[in-house]
């Protein structure tokens, strides 16, 4: 998909599954099978994956150690088995997942539901981004680690940190930075706009929001001895949100200084 309009969320459906075939390995049809009914259900065991889907338990197990080896699969608790956000890529990849269980399944394999306000339009976008770079630099699938939504998310950060959200920050929008670096990936704009929105959110895993206000849940970042903050969450969902991350937004710089304001007199009364 190139630079356009947003896209819908068949549009990223097909994109999500081109952008990762070529980084999918093979898998028998039997694994196919075995990923399609993993997506399915919370927690399965062997014999209960056998009995289900007509297998002897033998080939079963074989084929869950073999899904197990290349992190499709990862041991829940006991012998009790659930499938990894490459175990749902892979079987959608393959057919054996389909649209409506594949959001279900990355959802449940990142455990998103803990961030407010993950849309399915900023999943796909996000996994579209997460695959584009992992092509450019040379990788696969298999190797590399997005079993957690933070790994994942420090990648696409990495990635963009240094030439989108710089020049978010300095100037306050980044239109023409994000046009050029979604054209690197042969993405839409909207579609690098949310991919590196649920990066940040995502983040909040690894690094906690420097500032939560009301509205707003905040990284704070320093530039020319000025504050700059950069909206995580934003419970408005305003434009300056949709658009900048809500740089700019003079809510959220409102919101912010009183919140410093705050600890700053909270640390003068302790010295006191």
């Amino acid at each position: 998909m190139q630079v356009g309009g947003p896209a819908s969320l068949r549009e990223l459906m097909e994109l999500v599954r081109e952008v990762w075939r070529p980084l999918v390995p093979a898998i028998d049809y039997t694994l196919a099978r075995i990923l399609g009914y993993a997506a399915r259900v919370n927690t399965f065991t062997p014999y209960r994956l056998a009995k289900e889907l007509g297998l002897s338990y033998s080939t079963a197990y074989v084929k869950i150690k073999q899904a197990a080896e290349r992190r499709l699969v990862l041991t829940a608790s006991d012998s009790k088995y659930s499938i990894t956000v490459k175990g749902c890529i892979a079987g959608f990849v393959a057919g054996t997942i389909d649209e409506d269980s594949f959001v279900s399944c990355v959802y449940r394999a990142w455990a998103l539901n803990r961030f407010n306000g993950v849309e399915p339009e900023e999943v796909l976008s996000f996994l579209a981004v997460l695959g584009r770079i992992l092509s450019v630099r040379g990788l696969d699938l298999v190797r590399t680690n997005i079993c957690f939504v933070e790994e994942a998310a420090a990648i696409v950060f990495r990635y963009v940190a240094s030439s989108f959200l710089s020049s978010l920050i300095v100037n306050g929008h980044a239109e023409a930075v994000l046009k050029t670096v979604a054209e690197s990936l042969s993405l839409g704009t909207d579609v690098l706009f949310n991919g590196i929105k649920l990066s940040l959110n995502a983040l909040q895993g690894l690094i906690p929001p420097t500032v939560v206000t009301e509205n707003h849940r905040a990284f704070m970042f320093v530039r020319g001895g000025n504050l700059i903050p950069v909206a995580i969450e934003c419970k408005l969902r305003c434009r300056h949100f949709a658009e900048s991350f809500g740089v700019g937004c003079v809510r959220l710089y409102r919101e912010v200084a009183s919140k410093l304001a705050d600890v700053v007199s909270g640390l003068k009364g302790e010295r006191v």
